[in-house]
């Protein structure tokens, strides 16, 4: 009931203020009523393509082409669909190394709510593409067309990642703030000068070069596509000291003709900032206070919200991808009279 306090999640992650950001209401459903929504094909597809490119850099360098990524898929597929199937002679060579990777196999290795976590996703998964069904078949070739994009992006078998699927966490203000970091790559560009750059994966389309000059996508739709990569170079800063260089978004979803992937010569491996499927920002000291200040503000904000339970709905152009507009079960309230 409104005005009685509420028992607020014990950590805070980018996606939780970006929800609490774009709609207060939003973040009670997920994170203080945790009522879930069910994955669909794109998301799906994006968790599948993130295992392949994960798991990519474990082989070495000279077998990082396009066509081991793409035999990846299907025992990826499996691997998510049945996370702690015991390993047997039917199963590929390549399913066993994702596995091992992955510390899947029996579950023994890892926390019970982390198996559990799984066990739910995976049941999820499963009811949205069983064997044989189109949705399978669409979550697969969309994962083959991100990764084929992928290899025009950049040149894996030219550098290795510092690491990948990163937890990270530091308390921010008084919050305890977490998140997963897709790729941290650090290099040399001399002998005195070191680089860190966090790089994230988005399997959907890039935005075009009208897009990204007009003044409501620098403004608006930028800062939200940053945020959670902002967050995770204040983490770093904190955490452990380092100060990332840049940001990247690599987009590997389908380019529209005015945003034909620029060619990135044979001797590169990352592409810089300024290419058509990346979007990117440097760093700065004053960028990490900036953050520092804006995660410091929306803590501030959840705790005067949940001290008298109040999570008004925000509505705006987002609403129409958003899974409480139409439901029965845990309607918005914006939208429950219509």
């Amino acid at each position: 009931m409104e005005n009685e306090p509420v028992a607020l999640p014990k950590k805070l992650s980018p996606s939780s203020m970006s929800d609490f950001k774009r709609c207060p209401k939003l973040f009670e459903f997920k994170y203080i009523q945790r009522i879930s929504t069910p994955p669909t094909i794109a998301t799906t597809m994006g968790n599948l393509v993130h295992l392949v490119l994960e798991r990519l850099f474990d082989v070495p360098p000279d077998r990082r082409t396009p066509e081991l990524a793409d035999d990846m898929v299907e025992p990826a597929i499996t691997t998510m669909l049945f996370p702690f199937k015991s390993i047997d002679e039917q199963m590929s060579e390549l399913e066993v190394a994702i596995r091992e990777a992955s510390g899947l196999f029996d579950g023994s290795g890892i926390e019970q709510w982390e198996k559990e976590r799984a066990q739910k996703s995976a049941s999820e998964w499963l009811e949205l593409m069983p064997e044989g069904s189109p949705e399978r078949a669409k979550v697969a070739d969309g994962a083959r067309n991100a990764i084929t994009t992928y290899f025009e992006v950049e040149r894996p078998a030219n550098f290795d990642p510092e690491d990948r699927e990163i937890h990270i966490e530091a308390s921010i203000g008084g919050a305890v703030v977490h998140g997963y970091i897709d790729r941290l790559d650090r290099y040399l560009i001399s002998d005195d000068e070191e680089r860190w750059v966090i790089s994230d994966y988005k399997t959907s389309k890039p935005p075009t070069p009208s897009q990204r000059n007009s003044s409501y996508f620098r403004n608006t739709i930028l800062p939200e596509r940053l945020f959670a990569m902002r967050v995770y170079a204040l983490l770093l800063a904190e955490s452990i000291d380092v100060l990332p260089h840049s940001l990247r978004l690599i987009y590997l979803g389908p380019s529209d003709v005015e945003t034909a992937i620029d060619a990135l010569p044979a001797s590169e491996g990352r592409p810089p900032l300024s290419r058509s499927n990346v979007i990117g920002e440097e760093v700065s000291v004053t960028s990490i206070d900036q953050t520092r200040q804006e995660v410091i503000r929306i803590h501030s904000e959840i705790l005067d919200a949940a001290e008298v339970n109040s999570w008004p709905a925000k509505t705006g152009k987002l609403c129409d991808w958003c899974d409480f507009k139409t439901s029965t079960e845990h309607p918005c309230p914006a939208f429950a009279a219509s």
